[in-house]
């Protein structure tokens, strides 16, 4: 962890408030925090009767991988609960549990619980409706669509979501993100070129 995440966390994790500190939020329209506990929530759900089923096993006729299937279970099991109370009850965080979210935010991404979720079939065909969506809509349309669907409005409805639906949010974000960083880079090129030519212009004048 850097010394300035460090020292953001140390602050809020202190703050009797109780203000969360989501990473990569700026420009967000569904939030990292929220979406974390959607796809940890699944992963619990979907391999419960598999676990419960391993841990019924004699611990010596486990293999190495079935183990390890165990201990990632778990782990994800413990963090989902984590940032259940680090989102919905906030202030009963202590500010050990405070700085172990904020860090698991920042050190992982959704892409890690998509390959134990999705087939490849599933995967690329939600990449390629997310494809098709971009190349479709103009970027404020976009905006407008990821926009009905903001977790600060409506988080019933995204909480209602089918996972597969969720994952599409999270490219149609990505992408969106991408855009805008595009977007931004042209008019920051234009504007360099329209002072250049000034500048130009300028000495050709008073020469």
């Amino acid at each position: 962890m850097n010394n300035f995440r460090k020292t953001m966390i140390n602050i809020a994790a202190h703050n009797k408030d109780g203000d969360k500190l989501i990473p990569d939020y700026t420009g967000s329209y569904i939030r990292k925090d929220i979406e974390f506990i959607k796809f940890l929530s699944y992963v619990v759900n979907s391999k419960y009767d598999r676990i419960n089923s391993l841990l019924s096993k004699d611990k010596m006729l486990l293999s190495d991988s079935e183990y390890e299937e165990i201990i990632k279970y778990k782990e994800r099991e413990r963090y989902f609960k984590l940032l259940t109370k680090y989102v919905y009850n906030t202030k009963d965080c202590t500010i050990s549990e405070y700085k172990h979210a904020c860090n698991y935010l920042y050190t992982h991404n959704i892409y890690e619980f998509v390959i134990d979720i999705f087939s490849k079939e599933e995967f690329l065909n939600i990449n390629n409706i997310a494809t098709h969506l971009t190349n479709e809509l103009s970027l404020q349309e976009l905006s407008n669509y990821l926009n009905s669907f903001n977790t600060n409005a409506n988080l019933d409805k995204y909480n209602n979501f089918e996972i597969g639906d969720a994952y599409l949010l999270h490219l149609l974000q990505d992408k969106h993100k991408s855009l805008c960083e595009e977007e931004h880079k042209k008019e920051l090129t234009y504007e360099k070129n329209r002072n250049d030519a000034v500048v130009r212009w300028n000495m050709k004048y008073f020469l």
